[in-house]
């Protein structure tokens, strides 16, 4: 008896779901603009908490399809089951279907309201659950523009910027610079490493980013020192992306987001 018990204890063992395969991705293509689409990866594990909508940086072009996500690279991009694990609706927006790409784009009103098409995809699904957006690099624009232009109801519960991108880039790319950050009133949690060596992306800048965001009652800077980087400054494999700081990167996002 004991040996059949043992054997239905490793059996069990074995046929247990792991968080992964409780929490697989699907693709949505969620009406935007009129005549406009947004693909959206969606992890939506049992007894979530909250909602996060993870935004790249970069181009914002993740070629998102039922296949899955192409580009995997990205901070937030590669770092969504361990938000899923955590108990977090996980969404993740590609570019929309009348652009190539998201340059010069993230900044505009019609940005905005793609991504309010999005979070309403979300709140008629997931109702009742809080919903924050998380952005890093390029995606803070994102994130800032869509919570300075939609507000109460509509907008986001709360925001989280990670590696904000404050100064533009050689081609006179947008930053949050060109955001009225003053109009931003939701909960703002600010995550930086000191070790950043990205130009577009100074440690100073992010340090004073809090005392921008003047409308702003709850907020927080998260400092972090640490990971590696054996890639280019401003892209993913660096201390720009959290390389190697991963985990306690996600858990110090996920733990603000539930304490507010």
């Amino acid at each position: 008896m004991k040996q059949i018990l043992s054997l239905v204890c490793i059996a069990l063992v074995f046929t247990l779901p792991t968080p992964a395969q409780a929490a697989k991705g699907k693709f949505y293509a969620v009406p935007g603009r009129t005549g406009v689409t947004v693909p959206v990866w969606l992890i939506a594990p049992s007894q979530a908490t909250d909602i996060v909508v993870l935004f790249s940086g970069g181009e914002g072009k993740l070629v998102i399809t039922a296949k899955g996500i192409k580009h995997q690279a990205n901070f937030l991009v590669r770092t969504r089951q361990m938000f899923a694990d955590k108990g977090m609706i996980v969404a993740i927006p590609d570019k929309p279907s009348d652009k190539a790409d998201l340059f010069g784009f993230r900044t505009t009103r019609a940005h905005a309201i793609d991504m309010s098409a999005v979070m309403q995809f979300l709140r008629r699904r997931y109702p009742g659950k809080p919903l924050w957006l998380v952005g890093t690099s390029r995606g803070t624009i994102s994130v800032a523009n869509v919570a300075a232009h939609i507000h109460g109801k509509a907008g986001p519960d709360g925001i989280v910027l990670t590696s904000s991108l404050t100064r533009g880039g050689v081609r006179n790319y947008d930053s949050l610079r060109d955001i009225n950050l003053a109009a931003i009133t939701v909960p703002t949690l600010v995550v930086h490493n000191r070790k950043d060596e990205c130009r577009f992306t100074p440690f100073s800048d992010a340090e004073a980013l809090p005392g921008l965001l003047t409308a702003v009652k709850v907020k927080a800077f998260k400092v972090f020192d640490g990971g590696r980087s054996p890639g280019e400054a401003c892209q993913a494999r660096s201390y720009h992306g959290y390389l190697g700081i991963e985990a306690p990167v996600v858990d110090s996002i996920v733990d603000w987001i539930k304490s507010h």
